[in-house]
């Protein structure tokens, strides 16, 4: 039963160390990082803002909203 929890305590340390030794490394400039070509975060914020934008600027353009009265 004490090897087999000390083995695990090693092996869990063992872990730990190895992520900070990762860590420590730095990283290379000069190797291609991954870019989509269409991020798709970027796409969904540009037609968030964009869309409502031409919606107000074709109503205002051709009147739409003008044959509703208010009460």
């Amino acid at each position: 039963m004490h090897t087999m929890f000390s083995k695990l305590l090693v092996k869990s340390f063992d872990q730990v160390l190895r992520s900070t030794r990762r860590s420590y490394k730095m990283p290379n400039p000069y190797r291609e990082s991954y870019r989509p070509a269409y991020d798709p975060i970027v796409i969904t914020g540009f037609l968030l803002v964009t869309v409502p934008i031409v919606w107000m600027a074709y109503d205002i353009a051709f009147e739409t909203d003008k044959d509703i009265e208010p009460k």
